[in-house]
């Protein structure tokens, strides 16, 4: 009877000559004759080989994830593949690689004309499921156009998460070795590499010359500039395809988007070099934010640049239905719209409609909240956790008016400072994936100079207008309040206007003649501030307004820059704490 626990594996490996091998080699070990894997052993092999790690194993087997990583290293199953394979793998993540390479994969797909007997591979795309693979023809063609083009030295693939780079660039791989066209343009392999552990760019350049040389034996040099010079050298003569998923591991935090963090200069220094010298390989970087590298190589045939959106409304409807949707139109249309097509988001929120919503979408619509779900929301946390302030400043504007806007709209909500950073700001939010723009004929904000509506006819050009997606102002929104609350609650305890902050650089309401900012949205962020604050006082409504009263007594007198727009917010929050209270 097949295995229940990761039963897919035994559809991509030869489990029963790899149990009998294992098995010889354990009674080998103990010396027991009798003994044999055990039923966690088999478990624990066949999660490793369809990429859990043993974190991830132990938590779905119910185990002590301590307990079962000792198990697994000490005279457990890593020992037993050591012998087998005659390898020790330095990591979970190259038992799969040592074991194909060893002949156990079924079926494998070769992701390289080099022999195997090169360093450990830790090749992901060999073991990404794109058996459902939906769309995308248009930039499989274009991606295609790139890699088998002798000219270009880096190919760069953007998108937020979720959105699907990893699965493009996998199932374009896998579909050009089966057709044999990467082997026809000279290609002579592709070496995958995934950059979420960080490893060393030492160690990561050496690794990338052991595939390509197919040796050990390299000339070690002491200088991260020598080795890549080494590298770029050998490729001079040879192309490959080498791909490095996961940058923005490698990118700091609280800075404009895509630059390397100090740490990780030496990653910058290497794809400079790829894309300034000669060579004729490609380097295929997969990144959800832009690398600044790239941008002095803007226009140039040499380094190519795709910036991955959600798939078109066709296909993820396709993907839906293969999840227990066919048949069923009302309201596809609209989730596909809400989510933007993004396959990560569809599938969690597919699932979970399935399972509370009787599959029922249009239940699911019914609902007044946007739900984003775990992964979706650490996604979308990851990234905005990277944002500098001048960025953070902008994503909340974004969220407040709710709407597309104009960048001469924005300036109007601004301080002279804030101004000074504002283009900087949202192209680096764009480089980022996290903000939308398009050209509309609406002007949204009538306090403009511009006349409100542009007639199509007119000569004078339509104003790119900037927004935020609805899963993202979702995220922003939680983050704007809580940040709000936060400020209250810091200015009570440290009894001083000097800690405002967002109560003084954002408006959250104004006269609603003189200001479009949409009054039921901007209403739903005060409710909540409201509602936070008062459940830190334990529902003391007469304590909390006076507290607020007297931040709004210190307030009198000082300046308009020392307390830009909190005497207008703080005042809006008290009408809706105590009516009674509000002057």
């Amino acid at each position: 009877m097949p295995d229940d626990i990761y039963a897919e594996a035994a559809q991509q490996w030869d489990l029963p000559r790899l149990y009998a091998d294992l098995t010889v080699v354990k009674r080998a070990c103990n010396g027991k004759q009798n003994s044999a894997l055990t039923e966690l052993e088999k478990d624990c092999l066949r999660g490793l080989l369809c990429g859990h790690s043993p974190t991830e194993i132990a938590l779905r087997l119910n185990r002590d994830v301590t307990g079962l990583r000792v198990s697994l290293s000490r005279d457990g199953l890593y020992d037993y593949l050591e012998v087998l394979t005659e390898q020790r793998p330095k990591n979970w993540q190259q038992i799969a690689f040592i074991l194909e390479r060893s002949g156990y994969r079924l079926n494998a797909v070769t992701l390289s004309a080099v022999p195997t007997k090169s360093a450990p591979r830790q090749d992901l795309a060999a073991y990404i499921d794109v058996s459902r693979f939906y769309g995308r023809s248009a930039e499989q063609a274009t991606l295609h156009a790139w890699l088998t083009d002798f000219t270009v030295r880096v190919a760069a693939i953007v998108g937020m998460g979720g959105i699907g780079k990893t699965s493009l660039v996998a199932k374009l791989i896998q579909d050009s070795f089966s057709d044999a066209s990467l082997e026809k343009a000279g290609v002579e392999g592709v070496l995958w590499r995934s950059l979420r552990d960080a490893p060393p760019i030492g160690e990561l350049v050496q690794d990338i010359r052991q595939f390509v040389t197919d040796s050990t034996e390299l000339t070690i040099t002491s200088t991260i500039d020598q080795q890549i010079s080494h590298l770029l050298s050998e490729l001079r003569q040879r192309r490959f395809l080498i791909v490095l998923d996961d940058w923005e591991t490698l990118l700091q935090e609280g800075e404009l988007s895509g630059y390397c963090a100090i740490q990780y200069r030496g990653y910058s220094r290497l794809l400079q070099r790829f894309a300034a010298e000669q060579h004729q390989s490609c380097l295929v970087v997969l990144s959800r934010e832009q690398p600044i590298e790239l941008a002095a190589f803007a226009g140039e045939p040499v380094v190519q640049s795709l910036k991955l959106r959600g798939l078109q409304p066709a296909d993820a409807k396709t993907l839906l239905n293969t999840r227990g949707f066919a048949g069923q139109e009302a309201g596809l249309s609209e989730l596909v719209s809400i989510y933007r097509g993004n396959p990560a988001a569809l599938k969690l929120i597919g699932a979970l409609i399935q399972d509370i919503c009787d599959g029922q979408v249009s239940q699911f619509l019914a609902q007044t909240s946007l739900v984003l779900g775990d992964v979706l929301s650490n996604l979308l946390e990851q990234q905005l956790s990277k944002l500098s302030d001048a960025e953070r400043n902008v994503m909340f504007w974004l969220a407040i008016v709710g709407k597309p806007t104009a960048i001469a709209d924005l300036k109007l909500l601004m301080s002279t400072e804030e101004r000074s950073h504002l283009l900087t700001a949202l192209g680096s939010l764009w480089r980022r994936s996290l903000i939308e723009k398009n050209t509309d004929t609406k002007r949204l904000l009538p306090e403009s100079n511009c006349p409100a509506t542009v007639p199509l006819h007119s000569s004078t050009p339509l104003p790119t207008l900037f927004s935020l997606e609805p899963v993202v102002m979702k995220c922003v929104l939680h983050q704007l309040v809580d940040a709000l609350w936060q400020d209250v609650e810091t200015v009570i305890e440290a009894r001083s206007i000097s800690h405002l902050g967002i109560l003084k650089t954002h408006l959250l309401l104004k006269d609603e003649e003189t200001f479009s900012i949409t009054l039921y949205h901007v209403r739903r962020i005060l409710y909540r501030v409201r509602d936070r604050l008062v459940s830190t006082f334990a529902g003391d409504v007469e304590q909390l307004s006076d507290q607020l009263q007297q931040i709004l007594g210190w307030l009198k007198d000082q300046p308009p820059e020392a307390i830009g727009y909190a005497e207008i917010n703080l005042t809006k929050l008290l009408e809706l704490i105590n009516p009674s209270q509000a002057s």
